[in-house]
């Protein structure tokens, strides 16, 4: 993968670790000051080999120094919605860490009944690379599945989201976004496509999550004047938190309310959109939704697409070899073909004044900014927009169904 980047300083040849979760040399990856990488990985209809493939990515971004990491939109799966009941997972909600999934295994090898709520392997790999690499991952999404009891638990109803899970350092999922508004598009002479015809909607409310500096004496690489790299101490220095962080899924970056929700309700500074916007869409009005969201909320906005790849053909049973041992897995595949899905790609990241500070093309690729954090309450300050809201003429209220009800106004 090539590693895009504004900064003339910073390498270009990062090389991933082997695939080992429980990699914890962590002294030796310095976090550099608010650095995000954003993980424009390929993915195929191999989900145990997207998963080898984010593993490779999540420690290039550990290398490369990042805080906060961010996969694709759909990166375990194809994107089609007759795939996604088959690759769909049992996820873990907000608060469970590794500490819950050891002991849903154990009681499932004790014929338990907690076995059951096992979880799949993709949150379970997401929550040992956040702890293993020491940095906030944005798990782009993946298809989940809710089995619901009915009529006195006479029937299961099962329900299928496109779902986000934040993970922070320590292991633990600290939010969970389940898309809010489905792509249901019927654009003629270009895309069409319909989601609801396997997903539910979202019911999660306004999703957002505070990025915690709480390791006492923890190091922060940092470039100084000069050019050159120094240590600071993070209890000892200004502005290095990236703060409250809204996520949003791809389709949900056209409604601007609920971006508002984000950024004047809930106080977020950045917005993240792991999306997959296609062949259509994508060069029309990727980047112009992506500026917009920035200039209307005065944030910083991120997105991570999937690479674009061309037509697979049929899958096969592979063997490879694990690590650097001698033993060798069977690489788990479908034996299903489903529509091929282009991906736009274009992973960026914007500024504040809606400026397009770091991005890619369509081939696979890992984009790095640092962000510097102070440009949000500069542009917040300069052209104070937030301030100057007729309330008298319109407000914005929090919707019935999220969590934890707004009833005022901004």
């Amino acid at each position: 993968a090539s590693i895009m980047s504004r900064s003339n300083n910073m390498s270009s040849n990062y090389s991933a670790s082997n695939n080992n979760y429980n990699n914890d040399d962590n002294d030796h990856h310095l976090k550099v000051k608010n650095r995000v990488a954003l993980l424009q990985l390929p993915v195929t209809h191999n989900k145990e080999h997207n998963l080898q493939t984010a593993i490779k990515y999540i420690r290039q971004a550990q290398n490369a120094g990042a805080r906060l990491c961010v996969l694709p939109e759909i990166w375990n799966s194809p994107y089609a919605t007759a795939a996604f009941p088959e690759y769909a997972e049992l996820l873990p909600q907000v608060g469970d860490g590794l500490s819950e999934s050891l002991a849903a295994v154990v009681s499932s090898a004790a014929g338990g009944d907690d076995g059951d709520i096992a979880w799949g392997k993709s949150s379970l790999m997401l929550m040992e690379m956040a702890k293993s690499t020491n940095m906030y991952i944005v798990g782009g999404s993946i298809p989940e599945v809710v089995m619901h009891q009915i009529n006195n638990e006479a029937e299961t109803k099962v329900d299928y989201y496109n779902t986000c899970l934040i993970i922070n350092p320590h292991g633990t999922v600290v939010a969970k976004h389940r898309k809010v508004h489905l792509f249901d598009v019927n654009v003629p002479g270009g895309i069409q496509f319909k989601e609801s015809e396997t997903l539910t909607k979202g019911d999660l409310g306004a999703t957002y999550f505070d990025v915690v500096e709480e390791e006492q004496g923890e190091k922060f690489e940092v470039e100084t004047e000069g050019g050159s790299i120094g240590d600071i101490d993070k209890r000892n220095s200004d502005g290095c938190g990236l703060g409250r962080i809204g996520v949003g899924i791809c389709y949900d970056i056209r409604f601007p309310e609920y971006a508002l929700l984000l950024t004047q309700i809930h106080q977020c500074k950045i917005l993240i959109y792991p999306g997959a916007f296609n062949l259509t869409t994508g060069p029309a009005h990727w980047e112009l939704l992506q500026r917009a969201r920035a200039v209307d909320g005065q944030c910083y906005v991120l997105t991570a697409s999937p690479a674009r790849m061309p037509p697979s053909s049929p899958t096969i049973t592979t063997t490879v070899e694990e690590n650097a041992g001698d033993s060798h897995n069977e690489i788990e595949t479908s034996s299903k073909q489903y529509p091929h899905y282009s991906a736009w790609g274009h992973s960026s990241i914007i500024s504040p004044w809606g400026e397009v500070i770091a991005t890619c093309d369509e081939n696979p690729a890992i984009v790095i900014a640092d962000l510097d954090m102070d440009k949000v309450e500069e542009m917040r300050m300069s052209i104070p927009t937030m301030m100057q809201k007729r309330h008298d003429l319109y407000r914005l209220v929090e919707g019935r169904s999220a969590p934890n009800d707004y009833a005022g106004s901004t």
